[in-house]
């Protein structure tokens, strides 16, 4: 070894040059099929850290209603909110109502009744 090399602990950061060197050595390098199956495998069932694990119930439902858009659907005979609270996306709203997310996506916002309903993505009507 090396008196430059000898303790670890003194090796500075490589210089700009070393680095532009290694990087255009590695350009263009490919990885074999063989290779690539080989870290497929090695990330995979057990070794993958995320195995066997879900996350939280509240964490899910919490990622819902940011990622989600609040749907307020009201009943075409007295006006007032569904379940009194609005769904927490077109996919939930659609699993309940009798409307494909496609048209939900079409008819909301325009106060068009649509099968006994109205559907609006801001509170409309007070009660």
């Amino acid at each position: 070894m090396t008196k430059s090399y000898s303790d670890i602990r003194k090796i500075k950061k490589m210089s700009i040059l070393t680095r532009w060197k290694i990087s255009n050595s590695l350009k263009g390098k490919v990885h074999s099929l063989e290779a690539k199956k080989r870290m497929s495998l090695s990330r995979s069932d057990k070794n993958n850290y995320y195995y066997g694990k879900r996350l939280d119930s509240k964490t899910l439902s919490a990622a819902q209603k940011v990622k989600g858009k609040l749907i307020y659907v009201y009943s075409e005979k007295d006006k007032y909110l569904i379940n009194n609270a609005p769904f927490i996306s077109m996919r939930e709203s659609a699993k309940y109502l009798p409307i494909n997310p496609g048209t939900l996506k079409r008819k909301l916002d325009t106060g068009i009744l649509f099968k006994g309903y109205y559907y609006y993505s801001i509170p409309v009507i007070e009660k």
